[in-house]
């Protein structure tokens, strides 16, 4: 089932009384479950690999504020890490720290335009720096991207000079499934879904259908009040024996 532009108004609303709380494969195992505060707000969340714990992220507030986000892995730990959240005095995130064993190993630094909305973010990490300019084009959702990226010899070394690199998104008109998270973008709150447009998903307004650069589409079922009930994922030319399903259930807000 869509969701229609007429019933947007009503599933936002609905939303707003719903927040994710398991979500399972085409199989219906267990994929992750979310916990929250008694503000209806997420402070942890654990990602389940055959029956088993994989990994968790924490989140810390301050007030009503996420100042960091802890991530643990059971199966890998050296991938652990942790990211510091900055603010203005207006609320608004200005940069991330990403900590790994006591070392920052990267940054993003955020440039707001005038309508409140992210504009650029430049990003340091390992030494180099990457430049990625938002476009709207009069939406709520980031329909394309423009990269300044480092360039790389043959040999993995930076030439000093950037090349220019643009993606392009699609949205449906859906209302995103509510994880209680507000204006947090750092993490990709679904299980298995990697790391591909993580931040352009969690920012725009609604439920992101296609990425135009690899190919990638995903495909949406609503209930009859507009919240999303599964979410499934098509390869460009990878064919597999089941669906790449997510089933979400919700729990009611406090």
């Amino acid at each position: 089932m869509g969701c229609s532009d007429d019933d947007n108004g009503n599933a936002s609303e609905l939303n707003d009384q719903f927040i994710v709380d398991k979500i399972y494969d085409y199989n219906n195992n267990l994929l992750a479950e979310y916990f929250y505060n008694n503000n209806n707000q997420l402070i942890k969340f654990d990602r389940i690999v055959e029956s088993q714990l994989a990994a968790t992220y924490e989140f810390e507030y301050e007030g009503e504020t996420v100042v960091q986000i802890d991530f643990e892995s059971f199966q890998m730990p050296s991938f652990n890490h942790s990211i510091h959240l900055l603010y203005n005095e207006e609320g608004q995130i200005i940069k991330d720290e990403m900590h790994h064993y006591g070392s920052i190993v990267e940054t993003n630094d955020y440039v707001y335009n005038d309508n409140g909305r992210i504009q650029e973010v430049v990003k340091f990490s390992e030494g180099i720096t990457a430049t990625f300019t938002y476009n709207y084009n009069g939406t709520e959702n980031i329909e394309e991207v423009i990269a300044l990226l480092p360039e790389f010899d043959d040999g993995g070394n930076p030439t000093g000079n950037t090349i220019e690199v643009s993606y392009e998104y699609d949205y449906d008109n859906g209302t995103k499934p509510n994880f209680g998270l507000d204006q947090i973008f750092q993490i990709e709150p679904l299980p298995g879904f990697g790391t591909l447009a993580v931040f352009e998903k969690n920012y725009s307004s609604n439920n992101m259908t296609k990425s135009h650069s690899t190919g990638t589409e995903w495909i949406y079922t609503y209930s009859e009040n507009g919240l999303v009930e599964t979410i499934e994922t098509i390869w460009e030319g990878i064919e597999t024996e089941e669906p790449i399903l997510l089933r979400i259930s919700y729990s009611e807000v406090n």
